[in-house]
């Protein structure tokens, strides 16, 4: 798997080496110390009583303090599955 750590001031992601990912200071927690989360979009279509919202897996967005964010990142999955990205943890300086 490649890894990459993503700089939200510049809005890209970035690939790093295993050896450069194994030297940062990880927070494994869904959610940031500061109350962010990062997950799927949603989408929804359909007209009146039919409503068809639901998840839309091929978009990440940055949640938190009544804000959400979409993230600069190229994904390769579809609307309903998300296993072209894992997110693995928050960098702690």
């Amino acid at each position: 798997p490649k890894l990459f750590l993503y700089d939200l001031e510049k809005e890209e992601a970035v690939e790093i080496s295993f050896e450069e990912a194994q030297k940062l200071e990880l927070n494994s927690n869904p959610e940031s110390p500061d109350e962010f989360t990062v997950g799927c979009g949603t989408r929804n279509s359909g007209f009146f009583f039919f409503d068809y919202g639901g998840r839309d897996c091929s978009r990440r967005y940055l949640r938190g303090h009544n804000t959400s964010k979409e993230l600069n990142i190229q994904l390769s999955g579809s609307y309903y599955s998300d296993t072209s990205l894992r997110f693995i943890g928050w960098v702690e300086k």
